[in-house]
């Protein structure tokens, strides 16, 4: 399971996405801040999306790494890329339910708050995401 996590990532940012597809069944059921995409052709749709969107989309493994119990898997690791001209890397914690050898279902969670502080281009692309984050942690500092 662990290997199968981490291939499915490697082909992913590899732009492979015929081969991120082999490890998935096919009625597998993908949840990511995007949205929630099911069956194979709405996961090729939403992963050619990304790496159309994000061509040097990467990831290195972060703290927890892989961890493995039954049919779930926890897979913790770095998302990083260009988005708009800037530079921008995000945590990112996906579960993935297994049946048998093929992934079900993975749940992906990610700061999309935090993506777009660091990818914000220009002044009032800049100002928009203060001011929302700003209002968010009111009364926090």
């Amino acid at each position: 399971m662990k290997n199968t996590m981490r291939e499915l990532v490697r082909a992913l940012t590899s732009g492979d996405i015929e081969k991120m597809l082999s490890y998935l069944a096919d009625d597998a059921s993908w949840t990511a801040p995007e949205g929630s995409f099911k069956g194979k052709a709405e996961l090729r749709k939403y992963a050619t999306w990304l790496i159309q969107t994000i061509p040097d989309l990467s990831a290195v493994d972060s703290g927890i790494k892989t961890m493995a119990q039954g049919n779930i898997g926890i897979y913790e690791h770095i998302f990083s890329g260009t988005l708009k001209g800037r530079k921008w890397q995000s945590l990112s914690i996906c579960i993935y339910e297994f049946q048998g050898d093929k992934i079900q279902s993975i749940r992906t969670v990610q700061d999309r708050l935090s993506m777009a502080r660091q990818a914000a281009a220009g002044v009032l692309d800049r100002w928009l995401v203060g001011s929302l984050v700003g209002t968010m942690e009111k009364g926090l500092r």
